[in-house]
């Protein structure tokens, strides 16, 4: 006899790229409920939230760096770099 479930959740992980210096330290937007909002037509859009499954991808995202010639979408960050 067998007895037992499991938990499936069909959102991708997300995360917030970039971090900002505050008080002379490093402080990543992801940990820190950050925002990165732009403006647009008078308002403000909302353009923080990147998928990890595409993370460091070519042409992929809405928050971009350019490594070699080729624009990727930027990774998470972890107090101001990296992974």
């Amino acid at each position: 006899m067998f007895l037992g479930f499991g938990l499936h959740n069909p959102n991708p992980p997300n995360y917030v790229p970039m971090a900002i210096r505050k008080s002379s330290n490093w402080k990543d937007l992801n940990s820190n409920n950050g925002k990165i909002l732009i403006r647009k037509s008078g308002g403000w859009v909302d353009k923080s939230i990147e998928s990890v499954l595409t993370s460091r991808q070519i042409n992929q995202g809405q928050n971009r760096i350019r490594r070699g010639g080729d624009w990727r979408q930027l990774p998470p960050m972890e107090g101001g770099n990296a992974p």
